[in-house]
């Protein structure tokens, strides 16, 4: 079956969350398929965030991708309204819009796990596209600052923001912080999109076990 567009955004916004996962610009530009460029990359933040601009060559569209973090401990002390990396995030975001004279409508946000949840609460609040993978649903129409536009933040990401989780037969149901975890103390903003995978324990939360199971499922997203 050929791809769709949307199926193919999933796939690439996956790879992408991987890839700024980089140590350096070189090794983002090496690792980085022929389609995208790496227009500017900065992982010398204080507060441990790291972010890529990266453009599509064909469409000329750009992305930011935001860095996460493999350790779920990690994660979750990130969780709040005005975390370390969230500020970090968005003037970033800020910063490339203008250094690049970029239009919002050809700007998308990609993320796993911290960089997930940071790309839910930018893309939610600036109104961008974004793709989050594997991140702890932050409950973010709680925060005081959303609650007021509650409503219009909600019909947004229901149309624009896509959550992508990896789910087995396992007892923690695969990806423990997209799924277990948020489903006790969480929830997730936008559309939720579950992808199943073999049963691999606390590995669900890796972006390599999501992006696997995205290809091999990727006619049924």
């Amino acid at each position: 079956m050929p791809y769709s567009s949307f199926e193919k955004n999933i796939e690439d916004m996956g790879l992408l969350a991987k890839f700024v996962y980089a140590q350096n610009f070189s090794q983002l530009e090496k690792n980085l398929p022929n389609t995208y460029k790496v227009e500017y990359f900065n992982s010398n933040y204080s507060s441990g965030f790291a972010g890529a601009l990266l453009r599509d060559k064909n469409s000329g569209n750009y992305i930011i991708a935001f860095r996460g973090t493999d350790e779920l401990v990690d994660s979750l002390s990130w969780i709040g309204e005005n975390t370390p990396q969230y500020q970090d995030a968005k003037n970033f975001v800020f910063d490339m819009i203008i250094k690049y004279g970029i239009d919002k409508s050809n700007l998308t946000i990609t993320g796993h796990s911290l960089g997930g949840i940071l790309t839910a609460q930018i893309a939610s609040e600036l109104h961008l596209k974004g793709y989050a993978y594997n991140p702890f649903g932050a409950n973010l129409l709680s925060y005081k600052r959303y609650k007021k536009y509650a409503n219009v933040i909600n019909d947004w990401a229901n149309k624009n923001i896509y959550t992508i989780s990896y789910q087995d037969e396992g007892l923690i149901n695969g990806d423990i912080l997209s799924n277990l975890i948020t489903n006790l103390i969480g929830s997730h903003l936008g559309k939720f999109i579950p992808i199943l995978g073999k049963n691999v324990g606390l590995d669900g939360h890796d972006i390599d076990a999501l992006n696997n199971a995205i290809k091999e499922h990727k006619d049924i997203i």
